[in-house]
């Protein structure tokens, strides 16, 4: 694939007539430039052996041919699980016989007599085919290259067809959920787009671009564009760079030392950019002492110091704050102090959301200040403060009302931050709320929320821009909104109208 260019799709042609065989090749040739013809044969055994030489994306073959015809070539394509799409050609009386061989791996045919628009309708099916499942595939293969599963060499180069690559990653606010990780919506790149993009989840995007596209400076100031369309919708963003260019072989350990640079340096609350090459950053030390601060809060429940428990816990946090203590390692800290708390709590009231309200106070919080408010609601629970404010907002009739408010402002800059500050309640108990009557996170629902109001637009307004709609469900970038809807729906916003 040439950069910016048209995918090109291979063919092999199959038919025992030359005369029917040319005419096939002909109209190809002359009307569907996006696909080339590599080989020919006569017969489905010479067809079997191109195939596997020359691995095309799609085979056109006859039925009736000598020594095999088109039926058992595909059968026994299907039993090697050869993935080539098959077309066949069938005569007028062997249309039943055509249908059949749909279930043998078949994914389309043709009638004779062919005529060009025919062939240019059905190759026409093929590309948005191959389209898809190229799509599928990249992304299957990124998936399995941020769960550290081995990728091999020409899978890679297939996928990344360019000599060189640079690579980024940026992040807004807290780490991916990882206690709750079914959750989260995956972000693709289109298949047409020369930077690859990726994101576990809608906060983050893994950029993958060819260095005949951009040269690093320009890819630097790629990012920093990227940044500063989303700087004010957000609290913090960690950003990690790779410095030099490197080959599709080189990608699998690259995607890794960028995602391990960024989940071990990301930090509540501070912006950062953090630059790498081939030698990773080196490891801060932080004056952090951990096991002083749990002997502490261990001494104080003994004595059922509860008062001074928080006060130990207001101050350690406010120090790893003002040091920039990465959050995985607050995370692993704030865990232990909620299994402290709760060994010396005598009530019975243990909720494994305890778990999601953790996670979720570290996700949404976009300073130190409102880490540390979701923390007193998560601990004050065991710790006995906060429970009259609790039990107020604890009702399906307050979460109703807030839904309203999210339909009624769907159009604005929603978070959960916002919507905390202008209900009077903390992010904790309104992640807690969401959870417990809707079943899902809060960011979930409200993206969920926003595309089902986009399908809406769509639906009702016939010729509506996607620039538009984006803006009428809150999204200031349309190709950003664009991702998010094929992730959800399945389809991008364009072929979505079309249907």
């Amino acid at each position: 694939m040439s950069l910016g260019g048209t995918k090109m799709y291979s063919v092999i042609v199959i038919d025992d007539e030359p005369t029917a065989l040319n005419h096939i090749c002909t109209i190809i040739r002359m009307k569907c430039p996006e696909f080339t013809i590599i080989a020919t044969a006569e017969n489905g055994q010479e067809g079997i052996e191109k195939i596997c030489s020359y691995e095309p994306d799609v085979v056109i073959t006859d039925i009736k041919m000598p020594i095999m015809n088109g039926i058992e070539m595909v059968k026994k394509l299907h039993a090697m699980k050869n993935e080539t799409y098959v077309i066949i050609i069938s005569g007028y009386q062997e249309f039943e016989y055509a249908q059949s061989a749909l279930k043998s791996g078949v994914v389309d045919y043709l009638l004779k007599p062919i005529i060009p628009i025919d062939i240019k309708e059905v190759l026409g099916r093929m590309q948005l085919k191959l389209q898809n499942r190229a799509f599928q595939k990249r992304n299957q293969l990124i998936r399995s290259l941020f769960l550290g599963d081995k990728v091999g060499e020409w899978e890679l180069k297939k996928h990344f067809p360019s000599t060189y690559y640079y690579g980024a990653i940026v992040r807004r606010n807290g780490l991916p959920k990882r206690f709750s990780d079914t959750e989260a919506i995956e972000i693709f790149s289109f298949e047409e787009d020369i930077m690859f993009t990726y994101g576990r989840d809608e906060m983050e995007a893994l950029y993958l671009c060819p260095k005949e596209a951009l040269n690093y400076q320009e890819f630097e100031k790629l990012i920093e564009h990227e940044i500063d369309k989303v700087k004010d919708t957000v609290g913090y963003i960690t950003t990690a760079i790779y410095k030099e260019a490197f080959e599709p072989q080189c990608i699998t350990d690259v995607v890794k030392k960028l995602y391990r640079i960024l989940d071990s340096n990301t930090a509540i609350g501070y912006s950062q950019i953090l630059t790498i090459g081939e030698e990773e950053l080196e490891d801060k030390i932080y004056k952090i002492d951990e096991n002083k601060f749990m002997e502490q809060i261990e001494y104080h429940m003994k004595k059922n110091q509860r008062d001074k428990v928080w006060i130990d816990i207001m101050e350690f946090l406010r120090e790893c704050d003002r040091v920039h203590y990465p959050q995985l390692l607050l995370e692993g800290i704030a865990r232990k102090i909620l299994y402290s708390i709760q060994k010396y709590d005598k009530s019975t009231d243990r909720h494994y959301t305890d778990e999601f309200m953790l996670e979720d106070a570290f996700y949404y919080a976009t300073n130190g200040n409102d880490l540390l408010e979701s923390l007193q609601d998560i601990y004050n629970k065991y710790l006995r403060r906060g429970q009259d404010i609790v039990t107020k907002v604890d009702t399906p009739e307050f979460l109703q009302n807030i839904k309203m408010y999210i339909e009624a402002n769907i159009v604005e800059d929603l978070s959960l931050s916002s919507i905390c500050k202008n209900f009077g309640v903390s992010q904790t108990s309104l992640s807690k709320l969401f959870r417990k009557y809707e079943g899902d996170s809060f960011n979930n629902y409200l993206t969920t929320r926003r595309i089902e109001k986009a399908k809406e637009l769509f639906k009702n307004n016939e010729g509506i821009l996607i620039k538009d709609v984006a803006a009428l469900v809150g999204y200031k970038d349309q190709f950003y909104f664009s991702r998010i809807f094929r992730s959800i729906v399945g389809v991008c916003p364009s072929d979505y109208t079309e249907k």
